[in-house]
Order: C-alpha cells, then structure tokens, then sequence
C-alpha cells in the first residue's frame, strides 16, 4: 500500500519545507529548466553571435526621431547600420571556415539554388534600367546568400544562436516601445509597416522557446500589432502561429484532434473580431484600395507590360521609387516571368524541404528548427503580397528570410515520427 507522507526538511534559510515528493520533482525540474534556458542563451558560438549582430544591427536606426515627422532620419540612419548587418555575416562565414565546419550531412543544402539565381540575376542586370545598381545587388544576393550556407552550425546551437536573437531582438523592442510616444499608428519616427516587419520576426524567433516564454511573449507582440494596427504583420503571425502548432501536432492524430477543436471554438468566440481588422475600413478597405495598394498595382502591371519576359532589372523600382508595394508584383516587374518563377521556385522547394525534415528527421532539434523556418516561410507569404519588397538585406525581416531560406540543416539517415513537444 502506498501511503503518501509529507517530508518535513530544514532549508539553508531556517525555514520548514513542507512539499510532498512529487511537488519537489516538479520544483527541481522547474529550476534545472530554467538553469538549461539560461545556459542555452549563454553557451553561443561566436559566428552565432555575429548572426545577432546582424539581425539587430538593422533595428538600430528604429530609435532615431521622436514623432512621424522625424521618419527622415530613420532612413538617413538606416545605411550604415546595413552594412554593419552585411560586415557581421561575413566575419561570421570567416569565423565559421576557420574553426571547421560541422561534420552534418547537408543534402538540405541550398547553394545549387543560390548559384543558378545568382547566374539569372547578372544575365538580368545585362538588360537593366540600372545595370549598376542590378550588378551591386546581384553580388551582395549571391555573397549573402552563399555566407549563410557556409554557416554549418549544428542544430542544437542554431537552437541557442536563434535563443539568444529572441532575447535581445525582444528586449529592444520593449525599450523602443517604452521611450517612443504612440501617436495613432506610429511609435516614434518608425511607420507602422516598418515596425509590423520587425514585429514578424520576433514572433518567429519567440517559437524557438518552449511553454510560458514563448506563449506570453506572444501575446505582448498580438497586443502592440493591434495597437499599431498593422495588418499583414497581424495576419502573418496568425499564420505563423496556426502552422507551427499545426506542425507540431501532425504525428498524433490525438493532439491534432484538440488543435482542430481549439481553433475552431476560437474562431466562434473571436473570428469577426479578427475578421474586422483584416479587412480594415475607408480608404484602407479592399473597397477603398488598400490604402492606395491598387492604383499602384495598375501602374506596376504596365510596366510590366512592357518588360514582361527579363523585367526591368534586380532592384531599379526600388531605386527609382516605383515600388508597387506588393512583393510579388515587384518580383515579377524587376525580374521578368522567368526570375519571378526562378525565385518562387526557390521558395517553395525550400519549404518541401523544410517540411519533409520537420516530419521525418532523426535529429528532435532538426525538426524544430524546420517547423519555425517553415512556419515563418508561410508566414512571410504577407508581406511578400502586400509589402514593397520580395528580397531585403536592410532590414531584420529581409535578413531573417534569407537565414531561414539558405541555412543549411541536417536532413538524417534515420526517420523519426515520434511528437515534438
């Protein structure tokens, strides 16, 4: 017969503990968890410091000016910050080559991709508007992009490296927001699109944890979305959220079966109040032209008509401040039909990758890491349709998509279809 009896110890402070065994288990786990959290965030490599460097080196410029007029100095600001961005992933890349790569099997490996785009790219700046402008950009796409796969971290530190990000990418965000003044949309000089990109990438980076961290560091990022009232950074971490769960659950029809009722009874209980904001009101409506996003798609899709096949050039709307302020329009207006299909391409094989590692890789910490590069990857089909740009280097969101697109991860010689917790 078991007899549950209570264990009367004296601590270091004088006082009686009085907790049954199993509550003491549980407070034991509870500490060494955070012990573990803690190291993990302490324990990174030095390339994947510089990794930290660069995401948040591009958030810089966000703390100049004070009120919406100042939005002029956040750009003048923004230029040295993104190459200080650049600087860090290459001493990275060089650090990374220096100590030896990791011995993973890196079938997952994306350079083949970089190469025949980085080719598409200097053919295209042949029959650019701007062929120097085209030429720049296409070398720092092929330099970043290759730099990245040459980054082969182990699994297990790309968890503490992305770890680490989370907790500074998300400590200055709660120091923005504090000193900044809101004024309707805007916090500081920063607009509310800009913000609503860095918003994505801390709720993508806060998935890495696990339990209460990442549940309430989430719903912080939900509150400060709607204060802002960013729209496709709203919708993007609904979709991030909604898919990175739905991962998880995949390999137990039990724990899929709670999910599906979850969702459902949230969508009752909160869907129109998520739908009113989607859909937004006056000129920000779809009837009212999303804030003028359709007049500018009209003007996109006759520039287009006059380059449809090889586009106008890698980056020369940007230049030229004719952005159609949709990803996809850009793409295809800059890089013609081969490119734009040459890059979605791209995108969507990494995320077949992506999803096969995250059901069937033998590696737990593998698996993790393709649920949230795959999650985010879904989730970045918003800004890529209503956003200027389909590719970045400036900016954290720009440089968080090319980690999750070009970092090259184990795929495994065993399968593994056990659940992730």
């Amino acid at each position: 017969m078991r007899v549950l009896c209570f264990c009367l110890t004296r601590t270091r402070t004088g006082k009686t503990d009085i907790r049954t065994p199993d509550e003491r288990v549980r407070v034991s786990r509870s500490r060494k968890w955070r012990i573990s959290n803690l190291r993990s965030m302490v324990a990174v490599p030095l390339p994947g410091v510089l990794i930290v460097i660069a995401v948040c080196a591009n958030a810089i410029p966000f703390f100049y000016g004070q009120t919406l007029f100042d939005a002029p100095a956040v750009t003048a600001a923004a230029r040295p910050f993104q190459y200080l961005a650049i600087g860090a992933l290459l001493m990275a890349t060089c650090l990374a080559i220096l100590q030896g790569r990791a011995a993973i099997d890196t079938r997952s490996n994306m350079s083949w991709a970089i190469g025949v785009m980085t080719i598409y790219l200097m053919f295209n700046s042949l029959v650019s508007d701007l062929p120097q402008v085209s030429t720049l950009y296409s070398l720092i796409f092929g330099t970043v992009a290759y730099a990245i796969t040459v980054i082969r971290l182990r699994p297990d530190a790309w968890e503490r490296v992305f770890k680490c990000l989370s907790a500074a990418s998300l400590a200055m965000l709660f120091v923005f927001v504090m000193v900044k003044d809101r004024e309707g949309r805007w916090y500081g000089a920063v607009h509310p699109n800009f913000l609503g990109g860095w918003l994505i990438v801390q709720a993508s980076l806060i998935q890495v944890w696990r339990g209460k961290i990442k549940w309430l560091g989430t719903a912080a990022l939900l509150v400060i979305v709607i204060l802002v009232d960013s729209r496709f950074s709203f919708l993007a971490i609904l979709i991030l959220i909604f898919s990175t769960e739905l991962l998880r659950r995949l390999n137990s029809p039990s724990r899929l079966m709670i999910f599906g009722l979850v969702c459902g009874l949230a969508l009752l209980i909160v869907g129109g109040y998520i739908w009113s904001i989607l859909i937004g009101e006056g000129a920000r409506s779809a009837a009212g032209g999303i804030s003028g996003r359709t007049e500018r798609w009209e003007t996109a899709f006759s520039r287009i008509a006059e380059h449809p096949f090889f586009g106008t050039g890698f980056r020369t709307s940007r230049e030229e401040f004719l952005t159609a302020h949709s990803g996809i329009i850009t793409l295809w207006e800059e890089l013609g039909i081969f490119g734009a299909v040459g890059f979605l391409s791209l995108f969507f094989s990494r995320m077949a990758m992506l999803f096969r590692l995250s059901m069937t890789s033998g590696d737990m910490a593998t698996r993790r890491l393709a649920i949230v590069f795959l999650g985010t990857l879904l989730a970045y089909t918003s800004p890529l349709v209503f956003q200027p740009n389909y590719m970045n280097f400036g900016d954290p969101i720009g440089i968080l998509i090319l980690l999750y697109l070009f970092t090259s991860l184990p795929t495994g010689k065993h399968r593994n279809r056990s659940r992730i917790e």
